[in-house]
């Protein structure tokens, strides 16, 4: 585990994660432009399937506020052992392609499966991934204020598909196809962080300083009518 608890200040506008088995890795920008490494025991996780909930959110939480993430965007990519890949038929109906990716479904070891069809020029796939996973993964990032705009398999990277392990080459593919990548996302993509703008900013610290002047101004008319009462 030594080295995957660097304290490291991020200034990544876009961080890339890579899932292999028992194993997370990062790359962002800034102080983080180099590969760092979460290594997940088997006693948390255990052939593809998280049996520690509790201890997997730990340590992700942990290793999150030890490299000081937080207000970032960031896409999942999944290695090519931690997915199921099937050839898809040609099938002239969306009947038949649900039924087709529901049999695909039955045949995967996962407990819950999230499964996307992918057209890769003339190839078409069906991809199937650990939904339960994926949704841990996502929320244990939400609470670090990091936004995941898609999770995809690692073949959909042009010239990367081959990788197992993350690089900076990797990530700037990443960064620089962000708009093809995330409509291929096997789970729906969270909406982009929104930073408001200087004038929302000022408004709304206008109308806090509203909201307390005129509780100042209720509570003197108040006890100026109890005074008159007292009279």
């Amino acid at each position: 585990m030594e080295g995957n608890f660097l304290r490291l200040q991020s200034t990544a506008s876009l961080l890339t994660f890579f899932v292999t088995r028992n194993r997370l890795q990062l790359y962002g920008s800034g102080n983080l432009s180099r590969v760092v490494t979460l290594d997940v025991p088997q006693t948390i996780e255990k052939d593809l399937e998280i049996v520690d909930y509790p201890g997997f959110i730990s340590m992700l939480d942990l290793w999150c506020t030890n490299l000081k993430l937080g207000a970032s965007d960031a896409v999942i990519i999944f290695s090519e052992d931690v997915y199921f890949v099937k050839e898809a038929l040609e099938n002239d109906s969306e009947d038949k392609a649900m039924n087709e990716a529901n049999t695909f479904i039955q045949s995967v070891p996962f407990e819950h499966s999230a499964v996307k069809r992918f057209s890769i020029g003339s190839a078409k796939q069906l991809v199937a991934a650990n939904e339960r996973y994926m949704t841990v993964l996502i929320d244990g990032l939400r609470t670090h204020d990091i936004t995941v705009l898609g999770v995809v398999p690692v073949f959909v990277l042009e010239g990367q598909g081959a990788k197992r392990v993350l690089d900076p080459d990797m990530a700037k593919y990443v960064s620089s196809h962000l708009d093809t990548l995330k409509p291929m996302s096997i789970v729906p993509p969270e909406r982009p962080r929104e930073t408001p703008s200087k004038e929302v900013e000022v408004f709304a610290k206008k109308n806090q300083r509203f909201v307390v002047f005129l509780g100042v101004f209720v509570v003197l008319i108040i006890v100026l009518a109890i005074l008159l009462l007292l009279r």
